[in-house]
This record gives structure tokens, C-alpha cells and sequence, in this order.
């Protein structure tokens, strides 16, 4: 639904939020000029660039690149950062309608349909559920010092 250079510049602000559920704010370093989405709630941090790119590949993975950058939200409900891992949220019915447009996936695709395809797309790091309207994307971060 987006291209991936087009996952930049805030796009995804509004979208991240802490383990706590509180949005993430996009901030620039002063002496650098690096882009962080931090979280007021616990000083969390992730590097912006780190993340759009994430999502920029998420997005080619599941064949939901292409269209204009606002429909980003169409798509992503949001992801949640925790300390060890990020969580995507993705709108089940969006994903569903893209795929099927495609012809990827059948008119009335089941739950496991849905879970076979995104196991054939995603590497094995990542944990997939379907929860009702919204697919549960969870993959592990690298530990930091």
C-alpha cells in the first residue's frame, strides 16, 4: 500500500506506542540530527530510521507495497514497542482485501489460510496470530547495550 522510500518523515508517528499502550513521539537528537520515536512514559527509544525500514520491508514481505503513503494507516493499525520485541498490528480486513485483489488469497479466506500464507512470506523469527480483525505480527529485538 506504500512504496518503501516513501516510509520516512514521520509517516508512522500516531502509529507506535510503549508496552503501555502511550503513543511514542517522534524527537530529533540535537547534536546529530538522528530521528527517535521515544516514549514519554519510560524513555524508551527507537531509531527512526530503523523502524520505517523495518516496515518498509514488512510491506514488500507481505505484498502490501505500492499506493500512497497515507494508506499506511489503512493498513497498519499500529506497533507496539516493547522492550524485547516489537509488535506490528496489522488490519486483517485491509491485508485480506489487498491479497485477494491480487490473487493471493481466496474470496473467503479461513484463519489458517491467512496464517499458511504469511508463514510462507515472513522468516521464521517472526510469531503470527490471527486475533479477530487484527493480524499479530511479533518478531524479537536484538539485545542493546
Amino acid at each position: 500500500m506504500v512504496a518503501p522510500e516513501t516510509i520516512s518523515g514521520g509517516i508512522l508517528e500516531g502509529l507506535l506506542v510503549d508496552a503501555a499502550g502511550k503513543p511514542m513521539a517522534l524527537r530529533t537528537s540535537r547534536a546529530t540530527r538522528p530521528r527517535y520515536y521515544v516514549s514519554n512514559e519510560d524513555g524508551q527509544r527507537i531509531a527512526a530510521t530503523r523502524i520505517e525500514r523495518n516496515v518498509a520491508d514488512l510491506f514488500r514481505r507481505l505484498h502490501l507495497a505500492g499506493g500512497a503513503p497515507h494508506d499506511v494507516s489503512k493498513v497498519l493499525r499500529r506497533i507496539v514497542v516493547c522492550r524485547d520485541c516489537l509488535v506490528y498490528q496489522l488490519e486483517r480486513r485491509a491485508c485480506v482485501t489487498r491479497w485477494r485483489a491480487q490473487g493471493l488469497l481466496s474470496a473467503r479466506p479461513a484463519s489458517a489460510d491467512v496464517l499458511q500464507l504469511l508463514g510462507t512470506w515472513l522468516p521464521r523469527e517472526y510469531e503470527v496470530a490471527d486475533v479477530g480483525w487484527v493480524l499479530c505480527l511479533t518478531v524479537r529485538r536484538p539485545r542493546t547495550r
